[in-house]
């Protein structure tokens, strides 16, 4: 089964694809009927792992152009004692990509070298980063072994460079299994989300929950729930002490629609909670990124079908429950806005970026949380009007120090890094490499 949306431009699409769930599998995994075995332009190789959340329905093709040289930028977060890390992937060629990680020093942005997965390595990329010190961080995502295997991605900075460690595959060969996002705690806790399905001639398989825990000496498997009976995926994560953490994904329901699916640590294990469904059962809703500013305070961030229009899904924490919170769309009620990430420093500053679409292009989207209510603030789109802009990561040092990261994309070219900058007053566009 599908997991299907309503919107005014395709009456059927899967909101999984491009969030950080690789799509490569043997043809045995095909038992799953998830709409992740067939993104439009995806191969084997080349579109192992998918770039970027969605944008608008016209758009997910366009994410998986496979253009030679392309760069994309999918997490970022700011380097305690100053600075910020980015991820993504570089799509070399049609037959493959690269992870790609960037470091902010001092005024410029610059590559750093990722490690070397070896030759059979087909495709890989890098969909969430966080750093705990200096001298320790974290990048996660999947990469694909000769156009078959698709395993998790786990990389760590130890100060001087990147190295790959183990992480559990729970998909085993040849199955699946992926991490989208990544959250560190201290230097000896940190977890690590996505999913994974496993290889099965004789049962249809379904995606499920992964959450990975690293305890200062390696990386293992905890249990989670995954809800439903088809396909549940985990988007975000974030931490706030030892015995407080929050998952966010979605789920597929009996009737074939996402619902949005939180997780939340206890400190023993992770359990399910309620939370909002605004467009109802008969449309989707998807949680894409979440930050918590302590135990009984976080925002999470998606988007859901209303009529036939996606728009803005904000919802809040309050130490009892989940509830929705009001949040603004595009201007002049565009034919999609989504939310993929947000970043929250106080109960009263938090910032949310996403996309809009509106004629027939994504333009960034940046939202404020002012303590009271989310207002959208104007955000640059460097390639200009005519031109895609969309942002799908930030990050928050202060309410005066932000960096927001994503891609951009001239008519005719290949897309290309986009980072933004809040300086205190407003966002501006920071160059980065390609």
């Amino acid at each position: 089964m599908t997991i299907r949306t309503l919107t005014a431009t395709n009456g059927a699409r899967a909101v999984g694809v491009l969030v950080g769930v690789a799509v490569a599998m043997a043809p045995s995994v095909g038992s799953s009927t998830s709409a992740l075995a067939s993104v439009p332009g995806a191969t084997p190789s080349a579109a192992a792992v998918p770039l970027v959340p969605p944008g608008s329905t016209p758009g997910v093709a366009r994410f998986f152009s496979q253009s030679a040289n392309s760069d994309y930028l999918k997490g970022i977060t700011v380097i305690p004692g100053g600075g910020a890390w980015a991820v993504g992937t570089n799509i070399r060629s049609a037959a493959g990509s690269n992870g790609l990680i960037e470091r902010r020093s001092g005024r410029s942005w610059r590559v750093v070298a990722s490690p070397d997965l070896g030759p059979s390595a087909t495709a890989s990329a890098l969909y969430g980063v966080a750093a705990v010190s200096a001298t320790s961080s974290w990048a996660v995502g999947a990469a694909t072994d000769d156009g078959v295997v698709t395993q998790t991605l786990i990389e760590r900075w130890n100060g001087a460079s990147w190295r790959r460690v183990f992480s559990p595959n729970p998909g085993g060969a040849p199955g699946v299994s992926s991490l989208a996002g990544v959250a560190g705690y201290s230097r000896s806790s940190a977890w690590a989300v996505g999913s994974y399905i496993t290889s099965n001639i004789i049962e249809p398989m379904f995606y499920q929950t992964l959450i990975e825990h690293w305890n200062g000496k390696a990386w293992r498997q905890t249990a989670s729930p995954s809800p439903g009976h088809a396909d549940s995926f985990l988007l975000g994560v974030a931490v706030s002490s030892r015995s407080s953490a929050w998952a966010v994904g979605a789920y597929e329901d009996d009737n074939g629609y996402a619902q949005t699916l939180i997780e939340q640590w206890n400190g023993t294990s992770w359990t399910q909670v309620p939370s909002p469904n605004p467009g109802g059962p008969l449309r989707s809703n998807v949680l894409y990124g979440v930050s918590a500013i302590s135990p009984s305070n976080a925002f999470a961030v998606g988007t859901y079908v209303n009529g036939r229009v996606d728009e803005t899904l904000i919802e809040h924490w309050n130490g009892v429950r989940w509830t929705r919170v009001s949040s603004p769309n595009g201007p002049n009620r565009p034919a999609g806005s989504f939310l993929y990430s947000v970043a929250a420093v106080s109960a009263s500053s938090a910032w949310a970026v996403g996309t809009w679409f509106g004629a027939g292009l994504d333009h960034a989207l940046i939202e404020r949380w002012n303590g009271r209510v989310w207002k959208r603030v104007p955000s640059p789109n460097p390639g200009g009007p005519s031109d895609t802009n969309l942002l799908s990561a930030v990050a928050a040092r202060s309410s005066r120090s932000a960096w927001a990261a994503g891609f951009s994309e001239k008519a005719g070219s290949p897309e290309r890094t986009l980072t933004e900058i809040w300086n205190g007053t407003a966002w501006r566009a920071a160059a980065s490499p390609n």
